[in-house]
């Protein structure tokens, strides 16, 4: 049975992670500053400003905006994951874009609310954060991690091989794995330049970069399941798409890790 190369891998999540990463916290820029609020520093993990002053909607914005844009991340990577035609780097790629912000999307929804912190508390802010309320919206988070478990799966199915049941549930978890693996990396080496703390800056980066990762291993055992769209062939990832994934990397440890100023 062909297995998916990891270079391809490693490529292929560093280019959805990172853009997760940059794009949520880019949003809260930008949707604080229309607001009226006045973001001072941008990095991977979170922006820092004087927020104070928006009003009800202004937070609700501030606080939604990364969601919305992961949840369009999210959408594209099943488009590009069922769209007939496609290159197998294309397939791959768009999986861990859905994969990796439908993750971050739901996982955020079912704990913040819970841990009373992150970017639902700042949605809450001009609410009654009742207990109920703040429950409530962890349900709804939990409903979205489970479909987000079967349907990565399904799209997994689409990215291995042919053969036995164990041997595709395999190549499965070796894919998130090896994916996991790299964003940790991009992850931590995002962090722990954070102006944060080293310290704080390494766990919330490994927590997020990692983080989504976790519950995909459970949707591996779907792809178990056979399908006249199996992988027809491994991606090769060749040199511009590693370049972009580089280029993604040194963004992230040289640019966002450190922080830009405004």
């Amino acid at each position: 049975m062909e297995r998916q190369r990891i270079a391809a891998i490693c490529a292929s999540s560093i280019l959805a992670v990172g853009i997760a990463f940059m794009a949520h916290e880019s949003a809260h820029v930008l949707a604080g500053r229309i607001a009226g609020g006045s973001p001072t520093v941008l990095t991977a993990m979170e922006v820092q400003g004087d927020f104070d002053s928006l009003s009800p909607v202004g937070f609700v914005a501030l606080g939604a905006s990364g969601f919305v844009v992961n949840a369009l991340l999210c959408g594209l990577g099943w488009w590009g994951v069922a769209r007939k035609g496609v290159t197998a780097e294309f397939r791959l790629t768009a999986w861990f874009f859905f994969a990796v912000n439908g993750m971050l999307l739901t996982t955020k929804t079912m704990l913040e609310p819970l841990l009373g912190w992150g970017d639902w508390m700042t949605i809450l802010r001009p609410l009654p954060a009742t207990t109920l309320l703040r429950t409530l919206f962890a349900m709804l988070g939990t409903a979205g991690v489970i479909l987000m478990v079967r349907r990565s799966g399904a799209g997994l199915a689409r990215l291995v091989f042919s053969g036995e049941s164990q041997q595709r549930v395999t190549e499965a978890r070796r894919i998130v794995l090896v994916g996991a693996a790299a964003a940790a990396v991009l992850a931590f080496g995002g962090g722990v330049t954070n102006p944060v703390g080293a310290m704080r800056g390494s766990l919330l980066g490994l927590g997020a970069g990692v983080g989504p990762f976790v519950p995909l291993l459970f949707g591996t055992r779907f792809a178990a399941r056979t399908s006249s769209r199996n992988a027809d062939r491994p991606s090769s990832h060749g040199g511009l798409w590693l370049l972009a994934a580089g280029a993604i990397t040194a963004i992230m440890w040289f640019a966002f890790g450190p922080g830009i100023y405004m």
